[in-house]
């Protein structure tokens, strides 16, 4: 099946040494988009300790997979150190993951191809049956490959407040919070 170890190591690898880039990432590519186990679930806990706002890197991550018995410590930490020595290049962590989700991809319409032949060579159901449902199959593979990139609300925040820093600094009373656009509430804040 299509999958590319470089690329899933130098995702891995660039989110490790560079925690940061995991905000551009998860708008790509998901945990199921990796191939290898070990690195489905070294991606999930990076998720996890985002979300617990924890820093993500070799030893948090390591204290994660262990305490979950994914990994062994000594084996783990090895291989966090190979992952972080196959990145190319950090900056190119997004191409990356994008490689890893194409492949995903590929994977995904080959198992749905399978389902769909699987299907016609039965002939059990109705032929526009069995159209209708590889059309639907299709289509929800190709939906799924829209991508939507996450902003985590730290930047939302400081990126308004670098915004009404001036306003404060010429007209205290202009400077506001963060609008609710509906006008009562924003008099009463």
């Amino acid at each position: 099946l299509p999958y590319s170890m470089e690329a899933e190591q130098a995702v891995l690898g660039a989110l490790i040494l560079d925690s940061e880039r995991l905000t551009s990432v998860v708008g790509i590519l998901s945990a199921d988009d990796f191939y290898v186990d070990k690195h489905i679930a070294i991606f999930a806990s990076m998720q996890e300790l985002s979300l617990q706002n924890k820093h993500i890197d070799a030893v948090t991550l390591v204290n994660s997979l262990v305490n979950k018995g994914v990994y062994k410590e000594e084996g783990a930490a090895a291989y966090f150190k190979q992952l972080a020595e196959a990145v190319p290049s950090v900056t190119n962590c997004a191409d990356y993951a994008r490689i890893v989700h194409d492949k995903a991809l590929l994977r995904r319409l080959i198992t749905i191809s399978e389902e769909i032949s699987r299907s016609a060579f039965e002939g059990s159901e109705p032929v526009q049956h069995i159209l209708d449902a590889a059309e639907s199959k299709v289509f929800a593979l190709a939906q799924g490959f829209i991508t939507h990139d996450f902003i985590h609300i730290h930047d939302i925040i400081l990126e308004f407040y670098k915004e009404q820093l001036p306003l404060l600094q010429h007209n205290k009373d202009e400077a506001r919070g963060i609008p609710t656009y509906f006008s009562d509430l924003d008099r009463f804040i």
